[in-house]
């Protein structure tokens, strides 16, 4: 990749020349977590996840009578355990979600605030530009979904999973988490090397609608004056491969 340049939609020439003034001139943008929308959000997944729980326990109790042979037929026996095993699927997707928010609820007030030294998670965790890599945002609040999967989507949102999101690779993801408040620490991405790991921050889920994009752009101007790339898509491939990228402690720059 050779050009950082935000896809139209998320801004334009004048809105980014003057979010690079802004930074140029050494103010600060921050942005506080809308704990009330936070709080809806981890209701419903409890919600979803005690319901879930009850579906895989009645599934497998009932598909268990079956292969004892007190009742039912083998066709019955095997959907049951299939309706198991896809809802015990979706009780694993929501569970690393339920991590997500809990760690939002562990935030201060502040969520995130950026300038031209670098940016500070959660009101308590200080990241200098120099520490990261890169990045990759997007924002899909606006992507229609299929009318079949309006349903599940809808619920999906309701209990935490995110349609906008910035992922930031570091250089030293471990130091920052060991340093992080201990309810922080679901925030940020460790893996084993070669992945130097990183974070990845939902925006919709913890700030209020009209806050995203202010927040993407200023992640972007000021990434870009302190020479780091954030990049802004809505192309999923290329969202794919950065994200994967940059976690490797790889610039954005370099995927070929």
């Amino acid at each position: 990749m050779s050009d950082n340049t935000p896809q139209v939609g998320y801004l334009d020439a004048s809105s980014a020349a003057e979010w690079r003034a802004f930074f140029a001139a050494g103010e600060t943008f921050a942005v506080p977590l809308d704990r009330d929308a936070v709080n809806r959000r981890m209701r419903a997944n409890t919600t979803v996840m005690v319901v879930a729980s009850a579906v895989i326990v009645v599934s497998l109790g009932a598909g268990t009578a079956i292969a004892l042979g007190t009742w039912g037929r083998a066709l019955t026996f095997v959907l049951l355990f299939v309706l198991a095993a896809v809802t015990l699927i979706v009780w694993v997707k929501f569970f690393w979600i339920r991590r997500r928010l809990r760690a939002l609820t562990a935030s201060g007030d502040e969520y995130l605030s950026v300038d031209a030294n670098g940016i500070r998670l959660a009101g308590t965790v200080p990241v200098a530009w120099t520490d990261i890599v890169g990045g990759v945002g997007f924002d899909d609040r606006a992507v229609r979904v299929a009318l079949l999967r309006r349903p599940a989507a809808r619920i999906s949102l309701a209990a935490g999973e995110s349609r906008s999101e910035v992922v930031l690779g570091f250089r030293e993801t471990r130091a920052l988490r060991t340093a992080a408040h201990p309810g922080l620490r679901h925030m940020f991405i460790v893996g084993s090397p070669p992945m130097s790991g990183g974070v990845r921050l939902p925006l919709d889920v913890a700030l209020e609608p009209d806050a995203v994009l202010p927040t993407l752009a200023a992640l972007w101007a000021a990434g870009e004056q302190a020479g780091v790339d954030i990049v802004l898509t809505r192309d999923y491939g290329l969202i794919g491969r950065l994200t994967t990228h940059v976690l490797l402690g790889k610039r954005p720059t370099e995927l070929s």
